[in-house]
């Protein structure tokens, strides 16, 4: 969420936290000690390069001095590709409301790193002295009372675990 402004009214409605994952036998797991360094052996299946995520990704790696990872698959929608992550033994960058979602909690392990993990709040921000329509006035309550349970069953994954 964006830092404190006094011209704009801000409301949180869900923590995000993205992760690297990967089939659960795949061979980075046998590594005595995972590194940024050692994901660069692999393959990766990751959003495009204009979706902030990836471009936090990128990031991490090149303010480390490595090269960043070499995507086999650029994806618009890396949700609806948990099957194809687990089996070809590709790495990924997805939401752990993704990877915990029902299906999908089997298929696909977190790789364990704090150094690519991504902590990220979802919300709304609004003008504090714009107008806003009765309809944008809705959405802003329903997604302050209900955007926690919204996000999360449309990963399909109902309350989000720990």
């Amino acid at each position: 969420m964006p830092e404190h402004d006094d011209d704009f009214v801000t409301h949180s409605i869900v923590e995000d936290v993205v992760v690297v994952a990967t089939s659960p036998d795949h061979p980075v797991f046998d590594l005595p000690r995972i590194t940024m360094e050692s994901l660069l052996a692999w393959r990766w299946v990751l959003p495009v390069n204009t979706i902030v995520s990836r471009q936090w990704l990128d990031a991490a790696f090149q303010s480390r001095g490595l090269p960043t990872p070499r995507a086999q698959i650029d994806a618009n929608s890396i949700p609806l590709l948990p099957r194809l992550i687990a089996r070809t033994h590709l790495l990924s960058f997805l939401s752990r409301h993704t990877l915990n979602a029902s299906g999908t909690a089997s298929a696909l392990r977190e790789v364990p790193l704090k150094e690519t993990t991504l902590r990220r709040h979802l919300g709304v921000t609004y003008r504090k002295e714009g107008y806003l329509s009765p309809a944008a006035q809705r959405l802003v309550t329903l997604l302050r009372a209900r955007g926690k349970r919204l996000f999360t069953s449309a990963l399909g994954g109902g309350a989000p675990r720990s």
